[in-house]
């Protein structure tokens, strides 16, 4: 799997500098932290400054290795690996700058995927309620049928709100080989959005 979708669209410019980021009224410690040593100006754009307190769920387990090469979390089932993985799920953090909301933000970057790939079609499927400090989480169907290493893919993305007046975008992403690939991983998409955000999803 190539992953082209984070390290084109989602990809932002290395960030030094950033405190790590404690999250008031969060369960387990969830937190948007900076990796050590940070990022530099110089840095690639798969450099991965912004990371999440995000834990495998059962029967799957975090690649640090091509978390590093990708820019991206990356969790796989643990009989697989990068490049065997029916399915694997990822997750990308990003400074919202701009104080866009939920709604334009998504705007603009489903815009910028149309545009990189014109077969491409993204679904609504839901947007589910979660823990304070997050607020909605808005989940879509990516379908790009050009892209054989990702022609599926379900993504939730929603806003951090640090206590000191910080935006993060975070974006935890299913991404299969086939609706086939997709369905047998949505639950353990589902656990990790629940862990993490505090958000059940009631539908795939």
């Amino acid at each position: 799997m190539s992953l082209a979708r984070p390290l084109s669209v989602l990809s932002a410019a290395c960030l030094s500098g950033l405190a790590a980021v404690a999250l008031a009224g969060t369960a387990a410690q969830a937190e948007v932290r900076e990796q050590r040593p940070p990022c530099t100006p110089g840095a690639t754009a798969n450099c991965l400054p912004l990371v999440i307190t995000l834990a495998a769920p059962d029967g799957w387990r975090e690649d640090f290795a091509e978390s590093a090469r990708r820019g991206v979390q990356l969790f796989l089932p643990k009989a697989s690996s990068f490049r065997d993985a029916p399915a694997l799920i990822y997750a990308k953090v990003r400074p919202n700058a701009s104080g866009a909301d939920l709604k334009g933000w998504l705007a603009n970057s489903n815009a910028k995927w149309i545009a990189a790939h014109p077969d491409a079609r993204i679904e609504p499927v839901e947007t589910v309620a979660a823990r304070p400090g997050i607020g909605t989480v808005a989940i879509e169907r990516y379908v790009s049928p050009s892209l054989r290493d990702q022609p599926a893919e379900l993504s939730a993305t929603f806003f951090e709100s640090a206590p000191d007046g910080r935006s993060y975008s975070v974006q935890l992403v299913l991404s299969g080989l086939s609706d086939k690939a997709i369905a047998g991983a949505v639950p353990a998409f589902k656990a990790m959005l629940a862990s993490y955000a505090g958000a059940t999803a009631t539908r795939p």
